[in-house]
């Protein structure tokens, strides 16, 4: 019952952190932050780590989405995770079963598809990273 509990807890608290003032001012900063950075030389690139939840029937796609549509009007780039931890069961990628947090194979997952994206998107250069 306690886990049970914890996850509509945890569910409502995300869904919520992205409806109405919530997601606009989290959107406004990431506006302001992203024209800092370009204003500095540099490329804001947004890394979406999804809840290890459920894949198969994602709760929280709605906020991905929302992520999206906010990064294509706004120029930001974006790495959205989700694609590749579907293969997975969420389960699988868990530190503890008390604790979604990703173990060694999500990090590895994560890492992986961040150094791709960097590579694509010609960063690395920039980061000097060999």
């Amino acid at each position: 019952l306690d886990r049970i509990r914890l996850d509509q807890v945890t569910r409502n608290a995300y869904l919520q952190a992205f409806q109405g003032e919530n997601a606009r001012d989290k959107f406004q900063l990431l506006k302001r932050l992203g024209r800092q950075i370009r204003s500095d030389g540099g490329e804001l690139v947004i890394v979406l780590f999804p809840l290890l939840h459920e894949f198969h029937d994602y709760p929280f796609q709605e906020i991905h989405d929302k992520i999206h549509g906010f990064c294509q009007e706004n120029d930001i780039l974006l790495l959205d995770l989700l694609p590749a931890f579907r293969p997975h069961t969420a389960e699988s990628l868990w530190v503890h079963p008390t604790d979604y947090h990703p173990n060694e194979i999500g990090h590895r997952i994560a890492a992986e598809e961040l150094h791709s994206f960097l590579q694509n998107h010609k960063l690395l250069e920039a980061l000097d990273v060999r």
